[in-house]
């Protein structure tokens, strides 16, 4: 293989050929064994987890309990000073950023910002990055779109029953596919790029 195919190949960053042809497909981001309370007691107090996907770098939060509870996937870094959310504080209805105390839902609103004055419309005004999240299977999948989706794709994965709790996902009949991934992927779904170096 020749450098430039092999970056073509391995790159997988917002903007690249592999990045955006990854992107279209929901990337499993966690298990939903990862936040339970029993197997790590910090869950309890803080539903919060710092995760890498396709190389960016996000936080996973859990917002409420139970059947009711939201899945928030948030990008890293606060809009207002940068800060790392994943040290922020988990309160009802969102985390509260630790350098200057914004507070984001879900969804990525801003829900407050102490330092502002009254009657300030910045809270309005501001959004923090954020990516759809759905749990199925034991497993949270997220999707992280490149600026060429328009959709979102439906997910494709087994349904578990009784105890059972696949943690593997992939296209039918691929899950063996090591470095072979290329050939799993129907041509006409490949970028031109793509399909020409393959």
């Amino acid at each position: 293989m020749q450098a430039a195919q092999n970056e073509l190949l391995t790159r997988i960053g917002p903007g690249t050929a592999c990045g955006d042809l990854l992107r279209r497909f929901w990337k499993p981001a966690a298990l939903l064994d990862e936040f339970d309370p029993a197997l790590d007691p910090a869950m309890r107090e803080r539903p919060l987890k710092a995760v890498r996907l396709l190389g960016q770098d996000l936080v996973l939060f859990r917002d409420g309990a139970g059947a009711d509870a939201k899945w928030g996937l948030l990008d890293r870094d606060c809009p207002h000073r940068g800060a790392d959310l994943k040290f922020a504080r988990h309160e009802p209805e969102g985390i509260r950023c630790p350098f200057h105390g914004w507070k984001f839902a879900t969804d990525g609103r801003c829900l407050d910002t102490p330092a502002e004055p009254p009657g300030s419309t910045l809270c309005q005004r501001v959004r923090q990055r954020s990516y759809p999240v759905r749990l199925q299977s034991g497993v949270l999948f997220a999707y992280l779109p490149s600026c060429a989706a328009t959709q979102r794709p439906a997910t494709r994965v087994a349904r578990a029953t009784g105890s059972a709790t696949p943690a593997r996902t992939g296209w039918p009949g691929c899950w063996r596919m090591r470095a072979a991934w290329p050939r799993c992927v129907r041509p006409a779904s490949l970028p031109t790029a793509v399909t020409a170096a393959a």
